[in-house]
């Protein structure tokens, strides 16, 4: 098997992003054991910070790394890519969020819970709330074992800090839709698409991941401000209900803007 790992950044270089490529390091070493070769994809959206020159050095068969020179939204990040995965061959394509620690087990079990009965996103489960309680630092992830999750239930809702995704499901359910730009709510958006699909989408207890949470909203921006401020939140709030007749749990629709001629896999639709 072969899993492309995409990492959409903005800056925070030494305070999230190495760290988090090196957790993925360690993550592969684990996979190669388990058959299971992987790639990182880093998409640097317009960092400003040491990023670039940091990243170029890194480049080799298993790191690539793109700048662009215009700062994407994180749905457009997501659609390089996965798009960018399965036009090379790859049979899966994880995201994960920059301020992430990945458990060094993780993408081998993803890669497990892919090869049991059919399911077209698996996510991670964020351990942060019980490492912060046990006060474990979140380098200190390994201290939890995934054979220590294996009874636990899986659950429904999948985390979009850190989920791989399939062909199946990607030629069914199409893209992110990159009319939730800059962020918010495109995850909700493919989720319920997922689910219009029956497609299945569940986080996976034995995959571990400590996500720091919203780093990159709140401390990426080179003026200190939210990278995404409440007004572009509420635009994209307005943009889910707009689309879906209701917030996320409260849709009244099963087709786009409730226009039976669209599909979900219609996306950039601004009617």
């Amino acid at each position: 098997m072969k899993i492309q790992i995409v990492i959409p950044c903005v800056n925070l270089w030494a305070k999230y992003t190495k760290p988090c490529i090196d957790s993925v390091y360690e993550a592969m070493v684990w996979a190669k054991q388990h058959d299971i070769d992987s790639k990182i994809f880093l998409i640097d959206n317009a960092s400003t910070d040491e990023t670039g020159a940091e990243a170029i050095k890194m480049v080799s068969p298993l790191f690539t790394y793109r700048h662009n020179t215009e700062r994407w939204g994180f749905q457009k990040s997501v659609n390089l890519g996965v798009n960018d995965g399965f036009e090379n061959g790859y049979d899966l394509v994880l995201i994960l969020n920059n301020d992430v620690i990945l458990h060094p087990e993780a993408i081998w079990r993803i890669a497990e819970r892919f090869s049991k009965d059919g399911v077209g996103l698996v996510s991670c489960m964020d351990v942060r709330g019980e490492m912060t309680q046990a006060g474990i630092n979140p380098l200190g992830i390994t201290r939890i074992l995934s054979k220590e999750k294996e009874t636990v239930d899986e659950s429904p809702n999948p985390n979009f800090s850190a989920f791989a995704v399939n062909k199946e499901c990607w030629d069914t359910v199409g893209e992110f839709d990159e009319v939730f730009a800059p962020a918010y709510f495109e995850d909700n958006d493919y989720h319920y698409r997922m689910k219009i699909a029956e497609i299945p989408a569940i986080t996976y207890p034995p995959a571990m991941f400590y996500h720091f949470g919203s780093r990159t909203q709140n401390e990426a921006n080179e003026n200190g401000k939210p990278l995404v401020p409440s007004p572009m939140f509420e635009n994209t709030r307005a943009f889910y209900v707009k689309k879906w007749g209701g917030l996320p749990g409260a849709e009244k629709w099963t087709m786009p803007y409730g226009d039976p001629m669209l599909l979900i896999t219609d996306v950039k639709q601004t009617p």
